[in-house]
């Protein structure tokens, strides 16, 4: 391996140090547990302040907060057969009546 002079490491040369992957970063692991212990004290206080809350304000405050216990969703695109659901809604709103019921008709021969 030749070895070129200039700065860094060279090219092809395997990392050292550093991080492993999913290591959690010292500064936010110590201010989540601040956060924890913080809200674990002023548990029955916030409480109280909550219900001292107008009921608009009550869901305003459970909505934000709710995103810190729950995963946030995202929209998804089902596709079946290469056709989004979308499209074949589409499809299904600008059948006549009598398109529908072959339709169905098609679909209950099927599932025999």
């Amino acid at each position: 391996m030749e070895i070129k002079k200039g700065r860094g490491r060279p090219k092809g040369l395997p990392r050292t140090g550093g991080r492993k992957p999913g290591t959690v970063n010292k500064l936010t692991k110590d201010l989540r547990s601040t956060i924890g212990n913080f809200l674990q004290q002023n548990a029955f206080k916030m409480q109280e302040e909550y219900e001292k809350l107008d009921p608009k304000d009550k869901l305003a405050f459970f909505e934000k907060m709710i995103k810190y216990s729950l995963p946030a969703l995202s929209a998804v695109d089902i596709t079946t057969q290469g056709e989004s659901i979308s499209a074949r809604e589409k499809a299904l709103n600008n059948m006549t009546d009598a398109e529908l019921e072959a339709k169905l008709k098609d679909l209950q021969e099927k599932m025999k």
